[in-house]
Order: structure tokens, then sequence, then C-alpha cells
């Protein structure tokens, strides 16, 4: 589907509404924004027209209260996939920032006269958000509130529920599609495997209240910076992105920094591998897998960093994963054999000791340095077989 196209006066007319008003359009897999009103910039603290309009395609619920982004991004998505009306009660962050304030937003679906479906939204501001009011007050509020304390038994069906961020599944749809339109935008498209390195600490030594914060904090970074969804949160502490390749490098360490600021320099690196597509068309998935790749090498480095994947990561890979599988064929078939070093003692020239050398003595791939196969077995916990 192509992206719908107003006549200009008929934009100029609904941008010219002074009641908080969009029209939106499903792409895609991706809310692409068609309308504003005046009334919308208002409501929503937008001084400019291109940032509004930047801001709604890629970052739509920047401004939503953390904790009501991930079932308002599901509803939207049920909108606009199985159809019926949408109707929503959200928290906002007022747009002199002072504290939030409640959004009721309902739409229904329009259709233009070549059969395009289009989502009419229009919003309402129903006052300031106080979390510590009784149950007096406007069923709207009241309503609000119900639905607050039932939140952490709300879990969304494509959206993460601790981020707001498209879960895995989702992503890999959106990452496709996105992925085809960098290249018809004669861009270079790569898929991010992020990683925290340290979270464990983080979390013994500040609880896991704050560690959910700081994933928050830091998937509201990458929404920023890419696009939410551009964007998900595999699980855990792991990230991953579809993006182009120009200006990554930048981006990344924007990322780096601005995250780094936070909590007064607590957080911990952040670790990022990269898949360039122009190694291989390969499907979302297993881009991921050779991203994640390439972040794993980052294990001893204790500060943020990024690296690319490459063919030599791949067979350092393969030829990791061969002495693990085969080790019982090589303990069983006597590949591995015992050198003995001799040691001579400086002032006499006699042997006085020796080093007990091991070397994998494979029929296919020749005799193999233990540095080639003992840290692939340590790393495994396969190490003590060998003793």
């Amino acid at each position: 589907m192509e992206r719908y196209y107003l006549a200009e006066h008929e934009k100029a007319v609904y941008e010219g509404l002074q009641q908080a008003f969009a029209i939106y359009q499903f792409v895609n897999k991706r809310v692409v924004t068609l309308v504003l009103s005046d009334g919308f910039r208002e409501l929503f603290g937008f001084e400019d027209k291109a940032e509004a309009y930047y801001v709604m395609d890629n970052n739509m619920y920047r401004d939503a209260h953390p904790d009501d982004v991930a079932r308002i991004a599901d509803a939207a998505f049920r909108f606009a996939t199985e159809g019926g009306t949408y109707e929503v009660v959200y928290r906002n962050r007022a747009k002199d920032g002072s504290g939030y304030r409640i959004v009721h937003a309902q739409g229904r679906h329009v259709y233009t006269e070549e059969g395009v479906q289009l989502a009419h939204v229009w919003y309402t501001d129903e006052g300031a958000y106080d979390s510590d009011a009784t149950d007096t007050g406007s069923a709207l509020k009241r309503a609000m509130r119900n639905a607050l304390r039932e939140e952490s038994m709300v879990m969304a069906s494509v959206y993460d529920y601790l981020t707001g961020l498209p879960n895995m599944t989702f992503f890999f749809e959106l990452a496709e599609t996105g992925k085809e339109t960098i290249l018809e935008a004669d861009g270079h498209p790569v898929l991010l495997y992020i990683d925290f390195c340290g979270m464990k600490f983080f979390n013994t030594r500040h609880g896991f209240a704050e560690g959910n914060r700081m994933l928050k904090v830091f998937a509201k970074l990458l929404a920023h910076t890419f696009g939410t969804e551009n964007c998900c949160r595999i699980g855990a502490d792991h990230f991953a992105v579809m993006a182009d390749e120009a200006g990554l490098e930048d981006k990344l360490k924007s990322v780096f920094c601005e995250f780094g600021e936070q909590y007064d320099g607590r957080t911990p690196p952040v670790h990022v591998g990269i898949y360039p597509h122009r190694i291989e068309d390969v499907p979302v998935s297993s881009a991921c897998d050779r991203a994640k790749l390439a972040c794993t090498t980052l294990r001893g480095t204790y500060a943020s960093a990024f690296r690319y994947y490459n063919t030599d990561l791949r067979d350092d890979a393969l030829q990791r994963r061969y002495f693990v599988e085969n080790l019982d064929t090589a303990i069983r078939e006597g590949w591995i054999k015992l050198y003995l070093q001799p040691i001579i003692r400086a002032t006499s020239g006699m042997v006085c000791d020796a080093e007990a050398l091991a070397r994998w003595d494979d029929p296919k791939r020749g005799i193999v340095s233990p540095a080639s196969f003992i840290p692939a077995l340590e790393e495994s916990g396969l190490n003590p077989l060998l003793q």
C-alpha cells in the first residue's frame, strides 16, 4: 500500500482546525501522519509544524507516560488492523513540563473515494492528572485511575509492556518493511543488537525497580534517535534496531554520551553489534543473530562500544562450535594428544622438567593449537573434560 496524499486545499482546511485533530494511515505496518491540526499542535506543545509531523511519524508517544505507552500503542495497532473504533485515555506530559495531563483520544476509520482507509482521531484535554486524588471528579478521571490500578495486569500483544517498544515478533515484521524502505531510498540498512554490560551488578546495587526505570530511559532514547517503530526490546536488557548506515556511528556515540549522563554516570556500558545488509541480504532474524555475534566479542570491554560483523567473526564462531560439538569424538578417537616441552636449566644445560602441552590433531583441520580450542571449551564449560 502506498501513502495517500490529500489535496493541498483539503489539507489546509484540516490543518487550520482549532480542535485537536489528526489523520493517520497505516502503511506497511507503520503509522504515517497525514494531517495535524493547529489545535493538535497547541494541545501537545508543538510550535514548529515540521517538528510535529516528524515526531508523530517517528516517536509518536514521546511525551506519553512510560507506563501508558504499551497500552495505547497496542490499542492503536488493533484499531489499524482489526477495525472498530479507537478510544483510549492516557497521561501525557504537560507542554510546560509541569506533570501530566489526561488526554482522551477517540477515532474511527474513514474511506476515501478511492477506497483508501484513513484514521480520523480527535483529542481532548481532560485536565491535570493527580495520582493522589480521591475518586471524586469526572467519571473519565475515575476511569483513568481505575485503569492505572489495573495496568499491571495488562499485557500488550505486539508492544513490550515495560518500554512500549514493539516486541520482537512484531519488530521483525516492521524491520523487513523498514529495510525495503531504506533500500528504495538508496540507503544501506543495518541491524543493531544491543546489550548492557554489567546489568546484573546494577540491579544488585540499585534494585530491579531502578533497573526497569533505566531500561525505560534507554528505550526512550533509542526511540528518539531511531524512531519507535525501528526499535525493539528483545527481552531483559537486550534491544534491536533497524537503521540506515549513514550517520550511524555519530548517532551511536550520541546515545552512549546521553545515556552515560543518566543517574550521575551510574549506567552500565552499552555494547552494540552491527550487521550491515551490504554483506549479505538475509532475513531480519538472521541479521539479528549475526549482529549479536559481533556484540558478544565486546564482552571483555567495560566501556560503551560497537563492532561490525564480518566474515572473520563468522568463521571464528563456526570453528569454536566445531570444537565444542566434536569434543567427545576427539577424546574417543585420540585426536587430542599430549606433547612434552622440555625445560632446560640455563646453568647446566640439562633437562630439569617438562611442560605438558595439548594439541588437537584433527583429520581434516590438521594440528590445532590450544589457543584455538581451549577458549571455546572454557566458554562452554567443557574444559574439565580434558583434565
